[in-house]
């Protein structure tokens, strides 16, 4: 079954707004690349993972299509992402391929339902 939480906007660097995620003792940090962020930045966002059963169709575009239609920014992200490591609280999952929103991202250990040696889920992320 799908978990979501929602990330809270902390800031920004030259190429990526930050978002983090503090909840029951656990952190996560998302950094996302500017050009994939509705303008103005949302003060929160909605991360949802999901499991092989519910995944759907990843939608992936380049930032050149963002830049000619900034309205596509507006869209939620759906990526697929890689397992890489295991951490104490979180599991770091990494994006494979060109026109990636983020690199990689902290999952909490919470969001997996116990599933932390998980290979493969979806990142399902909506603005708020």
């Amino acid at each position: 079954m799908a978990v979501s939480g929602t990330f809270y906007f902390c800031g920004s660097s030259e190429m990526c707004y930050k978002w983090i995620y503090s909840e029951a003792g656990e952190k996560s940090t998302l950094y996302i690349n500017k050009w994939r962020v509705p303008n103005p930045p949302p003060k929160s966002i909605n991360v949802t993972v999901k499991f092989k059963d519910e995944f759907e169709a990843e939608k992936i575009r380049s930032e050149r299509d963002y830049a000619k239609k900034p309205e596509l920014k507006n869209e939620p992200i759906i990526r697929y992402v890689h397992r890489v490591s295991c951490h104490s609280n979180t599991v770091k999952f990494y994006i494979e391929g060109y026109e990636r929103p983020f690199d990689s991202i902290y999952i909490p250990c919470s969001f997996l339902n116990g599933n932390e040696d998980i290979k493969l889920v979806q990142i399902v992320i909506n603005w708020n």
